[in-house]
């Protein structure tokens, strides 16, 4: 085994931590994709009520289709 060469063996072990990387990564990238499109939304909703005058946005939110309000939980 030549560990100076361009190509070193790489173990199971590592192959797997690279998978479970991998994993982690493209949950974090969803949950981020579906906050921005959230946002988005609360987004278009206020404007939408903004241009009809709708001083009552949360009242507003089930004729746009939104299911949440904003407001985020700790």
């Amino acid at each position: 085994m030549d560990l100076l060469s361009p190509n070193p063996p790489t173990t199971i072990s590592s192959r797997e931590e690279m998978s479970r990387e991998r994993l982690r990564y493209l949950e974090a990238m969803a949950i981020y994709c579906e906050a921005i499109a959230m946002v988005e939304e609360y987004q278009q909703a206020v404007s939408v009520a903004n241009l009809g005058g709708i001083r009552d946005i949360q009242g507003f939110y089930p004729q746009l289709g939104l299911k949440n309000s904003p407001q985020v939980s700790n």
